[in-house]
């Protein structure tokens, strides 16, 4: 499976990555693989993989917090 290559930022307390930018696509260089170049063009089959993979994730910057979707949900008053 191909994946992208992204940067972004960490946030150690919650382990979320924010991505911020896509820099390049990784070819996995599988024939099955249906965004490889090594993918013939003119192929039928539909054994072929046409989904992404996980994203290699290249932080730029990494902050010892929550994320701010982790920081939101933390003052939300809870339903009981």
């Amino acid at each position: 499976m191909c994946r992208y290559i992204a940067e972004g930022r960490k946030y150690t307390k919650c382990d979320h990555f924010v991505r911020l930018n896509v820099l390049a696509l990784f070819d996995c260089g599988l024939r099955s693989c249906e965004r490889s170049i090594k993918h013939p063009k003119n192929c039928t089959s539909n054994q072929c993989t046409s989904t992404l993979g996980p994203e290699i994730q290249k932080p730029i910057v990494t902050y010892d917090e929550l994320c701010w979707a982790c920081q939101s949900a933390s003052k939300r008053p809870s339903l009981s």
